[in-house]
């Protein structure tokens, strides 16, 4: 059919027929009911809105499927009325047939009429049904769309009365369709958009369409429904009949967008107003972001930085090590490490930092992939050299513990040995004194059986010597306690070493009157000691007495004592020799032995040099002797330096 009889055809059944692309795209009208101009035919849905809610079912449509829209209004291009639409798709085009809704009602009585004359009742009966089909069908599908839309459709009267709404509209805003009876469109706006929607709502009653309009309703609970649409008013007569309106609900992409918008401000604040470090480099290492705070802590300038590769900061004892570990984590892909070492500032300063690193990923295509590192520097000196100081603390206290407990160990070990000494000390001590004790029985015994007074003395004389013995053993006693609970700080004084053994050499010349002895004292100059003076005192008392024994009876004129006392680098050393009998070399060794007697003549218990042992040690000093057989003796004592500059005080 030639283009003039479509037309013909077409002004004879007052129909148009339109072809145009599923986008909106015209390509072709045959303008028989009304004219659409050239510039227009990018429009089509802006001029025919009921088209662009239909948009997604062109797209669907199968090849050579047909629908229809009964009874549709049209108010365009002058023309208004009721019309119904029909759609076919032909490849990737759609053929859009608009016929007078009136035109056809009164044709198809007209053709009823005609063939009520020429058809038999059963080709009307048919004829019915066949249209009563097609309205079906078209209904349905105008429902399917209507019902299952995910968008918000709404149509409301002039009075801002809701005339209907779809179902997802009800789902979103949570109302019943009781309920719309008893509201408006203003009653579901956010007082915030309220006079916003007011002028726009009256501002319809001029304007046919309105294209992206955000709004904000309120649901049923209050909650905020965010939507965005187009809004087309249908007119008669000049006159608004109502509005209505498709709204895609945006509130999870708002949402979102508002989360966002409040992250990066929050971001915005953190990294200016952050005390740490922050800064950004690319997958070189380069550096293309810095705070602040980094740029005044570093002292480089905004375009110096940029310049700048973060592993140049870095100690250089440290930067292999650091790198390797970065090009881990990027191999790795591993989101976030933290790292402590040493970096360098442009002054040349070196600090301590601690660095968070977190890998920065981009999407492009769908492709996830890293471009760089996001960082958080904080200096760490302070607490490096308090972690410093307390490892130095912590190493120098579990030095001091092992010492104390090697001293512990040492003191327990002196302690047992002390207990064992204490244990033999009594044992010996008692029975020593049972000797002198049963004698004393023994002689008393004796005195009692004796018949001649004259002899008495003599027994009184044995008592006494044996009680002498005994008297000079508990001495030894006292002095044996008073060693062992002898303690450094007690009943120290100021000692003048030479004025000591001139007293002790006096008290030994009244004692042992009938053992005559020269003595010599060489002390270059004055050595004042301050120590427990009964310690120092039973040292050279029982050295100068031993010296004395031991010299007692032998046949040669005059027995020589020599004294001599000196400062010898740490120690005050004090030497007492005498010309006596001698010391074989075989018991030098033990000599210092409790209870230990160096030939069976000795007078003594052999406590004597066992407690200048005890004693020399409790002064923290030390004890030797060299003697040879017949020729001399020399003990030679040596004393802490110390005890020369203590403050009496």
């Amino acid at each position: 059919m030639s283009l003039k009889l479509l037309k013909a055809e077409m002004l004879n059944l007052k129909a148009q027929i339109i072809t145009f692309e599923s986008t909106g795209k015209l390509l072709s009208s045959c303008n028989t009911l009304f004219f659409i101009p050239k510039k227009e035919y990018d429009k089509l849905f802006n001029i025919f809105p009921v088209l662009e809610s239909l948009q997604f079912s062109f797209e669907a449509m199968e090849k050579n499927e047909t629908f229809k829209l009964p009874c549709i209004w049209l108010d365009s291009f002058g023309v208004s009325g009721y019309y119904d639409f029909t759609f076919r798709k032909e490849g990737n085009l759609i053929l859009w047939l608009i016929q007078d809704f009136d035109e056809i009602y009164r044709k198809n009585i007209v053709v009823q009429q005609e063939r009520n004359d020429s058809l038999i009742n059963s080709e009307l009966v048919e004829l019915q049904r066949e249209t009563r089909e097609e309205l079906k069908k078209a209904e349905e599908t105008y429902k399917y769309l209507f019902d299952n839309t995910l968008d918000l459709i709404q149509s409301i009267d002039a009075n801002g009365r809701f005339v209907f709404v779809n179902p997802a509209w009800l789902k979103t805003l949570k109302y019943t369709e009781e309920e719309l009876s008893e509201i408006t469109f203003l009653d579901i706006v956010h007082p915030d958009d309220g006079l916003h929607c007011k002028e726009l709502f009256e501002s319809l009653h001029k304007k046919k369409i309105y294209k992206d309009v955000e709004v904000r309703f309120l649901d049923r609970n209050g909650e905020i429904v965010y939507v965005k649409g187009s809004i087309n008013s249908i007119f008669k007569e000049g006159k608004l009949l109502s509005n209505q309106a498709i709204f895609k609900d945006v509130t999870k992409s708002k949402l979102a967008e508002e989360r966002l918008k409040e992250s990066e401000v929050l971001y915005r604040l953190l990294v200016e107003n952050a005390s740490d470090i922050i800064y950004k480099t690319n997958m070189e290492g380069r550096i293309t972001f810095m705070n602040d705070v980094g740029l005044k802590s570093t002292g480089y300038t905004v375009s110096e930085i940029g310049s700048i590769n973060f592993v140049e900061w870095v100690h250089p004892d440290y930067r292999t090590k650091i790198k390797n570990f970065y090009f881990s984590q990027f191999e790795n892909k591993v989101n976030s490490t933290y790292r402590e070492f040493p970096i360098i500032l442009q002054n040349s300063t070196e600090i301590w930092i601690g660095q968070k690193a977190n890998l920065l990923f981009e999407t492009i295509n769908g492709k996830e992939r890293i471009v760089g590192f996001l960082v958080i520097i904080r200096d760490i000196t302070q607490q490096k050299e308090i972690e410093n100081t307390l490892n130095n603390a912590k190493n120098l206290l579990e030095q001091r513990v092992e010492e104390r407990t090697l001293a512990l160990r040492q003191s327990n070990l002196e302690l047992n040995l002390v207990n064992k000494d204490l244990d033999s000390f009594l044992y010996k001590s008692s029975h020593n004194l049972k000797g002198p004790i049963a004698r004393i029985l023994g002689l008393l015994n004796l005195i009692k059986l004796e018949k001649k007074p004259s002899e008495i003395p003599h027994y009184i004389d044995y008592i006494e010597k044996e009680a002498t013995i005994m008297n000079h053993l508990t001495d030894q006693l006292t002095a044996y306690h008073n060693i062992y609970s002898y303690e450094s700080s007690e009943s120290a004084e100021k000692i003048d070493l030479e004025s000591l053994l001139k007293t002790l050499l006096y008290k030994q010349k009244k004692t042992l009157e009938s053992i005559p002895f020269k003595y010599n004292i060489d002390i270059k100059e004055s050595i004042q000691l301050y120590c427990n003076r009964a310690l120092l005192t039973l040292v050279l008392e029982n050295i100068l007495d031993n010296a004395l024994q031991y010299n007692k009876g032998k046949k040669r004129s005059g027995h020589q004592i020599n004294l001599k006392a000196q400062l010898l680098n740490e120690w005050v050393e004090i030497k007492i020799r005498d010309n006596g009998e001698g010391i074989s070399n075989e018991i030098l060794d033990d000599i210092f032995t409790m209870f230990y007697k160096g030939n069976l003549t000795s007078e003594g218990n052999g406590l004597g040099l066992f407690l200048v042992l005890k004693a020399v040690k409790k002064l923290d000093g030390k004890i030797e002797v060299n003697s040879s057989i017949g020729q001399f003796s020399e003990f030679r004592i040596l004393l802490p330096k110390q005890m020369l500059t203590i403050n009496i005080n």
